[in-house]
């Protein structure tokens, strides 16, 4: 898809050194030539999972299902009314979220890495 685009931005976790890149060319999904700009968005997945550097907060999931299934499928407005559009962008959304639980999920994908 990336291909097909007219302009391509990343949003990645962390940005790295070319040597990094170099060195893991496996781990490089799309060409350079296919990138128009990188952007550093760290728990950008965030409340999903970025594998290795945090876990999905299934709290979150969970909490968003039973809404739902308690209050129909308008408790999906009230959701984005209250996780998307009561923040201005996704950094002071990550700030409600607070350190603590983003840590806790960054702890539990450290557990599920080979060492």
């Amino acid at each position: 898809m990336a291909r097909a685009a007219r302009t391509v931005i990343v949003s990645a976790e962390r940005i790295v050194s070319p040597e990094e890149i170099s060195a893991q060319p496996w781990a490089t999904m799309l060409p350079h030539f296919a990138v128009d700009a990188v952007v550093a968005a760290p728990h950008g997945a965030y409340p999903h999972e970025c594998y290795g550097s945090y876990e999905a907060d299934t709290d979150h999931f969970d909490s968003y299902v039973q809404a739902i299934r308690e209050h129909g499928t308008g408790a999906a407005l009230r959701y984005v009314e209250e996780y998307v559009d009561a923040y201005p962008d996704f950094a002071a959304f990550l700030d409600a979220v607070g350190p603590d639980r983003l840590a806790a999920r960054s702890a539990g994908a450290e557990r599920l890495m080979p060492r």
